[in-house]
């Protein structure tokens, strides 16, 4: 193999003690291996640690900066810099599995029309594993027909560094601003767009172990994210559609799915929620769920009753929300509905045409339960 085949790139502010079990498990792939780390202005030794590391190591490159600039900004200074074919983002606070590299590589050069090889990623807590993303892996290549499918089923992949990631891809999208476009759901905008577009391998081994604790970003994420993985929803259903990666029957599967395992992801945000928010973010969250979640799974997956539970203990007036969420369910479920509900879906000139009555009663469903379609 030839040097510097692959770069991968260490973000990194403030933890020095993690960052060196990080860096350690990079330098031990290989030769073919770059690392540059991009440190944004740490204040606890970093910068010394990592200039002397430089000096006996001619793979290390280093940014070192004298503001912090964002985490957002210096991960794509990371995508930006890299000058090999292929990148893997790491995060400071993880680490490489021994051989990732070297066996992904030979894959990716065994099939140069990949945008990714994946394998899985290893989640441990306190030193003892709790997991592993994907959980079930259909291993070998798939072209975006057969892997979106397969992708949706997790709602996205938990960490990029099981990712060897084809350079010019990945970084097309990720510099172009899509990375910030929905907030924290980016990430499973940027894998969309990616897969979407080339075919990727999947390997049942683990490529990255995903180190949890308190100060992961991860765990500040609330139950406001409903509205940009709602706008994501809609942005990944469009482009499916307009790019025909697959027919209306196996979108809408897709849909459905993906709808269902972000809406667990919500619900999972709202347990772990103790302040409540105000109501105007909670109208906001439940408009969200309505505008795009709704068209593809109705109610049977609306995350958001934990959080009204919370309001009644303030006193708040859900009244007008929960018995909606009741109400709506009863209706779809009901034989009317089943016939009377994807009318309700068309355009407004084919509404035009339905008789009197049914629209007399269409209408009235609308104001009773509030609902906007």
């Amino acid at each position: 193999m030839n040097n510097s085949e692959i770069t991968v790139f260490i973000p990194t502010y403030g933890r020095l003690d993690r960052l060196k079990n990080a860096v350690h498990s990079v330098l031990a792939q290989g030769d073919f291996v770059r690392l540059h780390v991009l440190d944004n202005a740490s204040g606890d030794g970093t910068a010394a640690w990592l200039s002397q590391l430089q000096k006996s190591d001619r793979r290390v490159q280093l940014t070192l900066r004298n503001i912090n600039i964002g985490a957002a900004k210096n991960f794509e200074d990371g995508f930006a810099s890299a000058k090999t074919a292929y990148v893997v983002p790491l995060a400071d606070d993880d680490e490489l599995a021994p051989g990732f590299l070297e066996k992904s590589l030979k894959i990716m050069k065994m099939q140069p029309e990949l945008g990714a090889v994946i394998f899985v990623t290893e989640s441990r807590l306190n030193g003892i594993v709790a997991g592993r993303s994907p959980w079930k892996v259909s291993r070998g290549r798939h072209d975006p027909k057969d892997h979106l499918p397969l992708w949706g089923e997790f709602g996205h992949y938990v960490s990029w560094s099981s990712i060897l990631w084809e350079t010019e891809t990945i970084r097309k999208h990720v510099t172009s601003g899509e990375f910030e476009r929905f907030g924290p759901a980016s990430d499973a905008w940027i894998e969309f767009l990616v897969f979407a577009e080339k075919p990727v391998f999947l390997q049942d081994e683990v490529g990255s172990i995903f180190n949890e604790h308190e100060s992961q970003c991860s765990k500040t994420v609330s139950p406001g994210v409903i509205i940009q993985i709602g706008q994501m929803i809609e942005s990944i259903n469009k482009h499916i559609e307009e790019n025909d990666i697959l027919n209306s029957d196996e979108r809408r599967l897709f849909m459905n799915n993906y709808c269902r395992i972000l809406s667990e992801y919500v619900l999972g945000l709202c347990q772990g929620t103790t302040i409540p928010p105000e109501k105007d973010e909670i109208d906001d969250w439940w408009n969200a769920y309505l505008d795009n979640f709704f068209p593809h799974v109705g109610l049977a997956c609306f995350p958001l009753l934990p959080l009204f539970e919370q309001y009644q203990e303030r006193r708040f007036k859900i009244m007008e929300l929960t018995p909606k969420a009741i109400e709506y369910d009863r209706i779809r479920n009901s034989p009317f509905w089943i016939i009377a509900g994807p009318l309700m879906r068309i355009d407004k000139i084919l509404r035009s045409m339905l008789p009197k009555s049914l629209k007399a009663y269409l209408q009235k469903v609308k104001l009773n339960l509030g609902l906007q379609y």
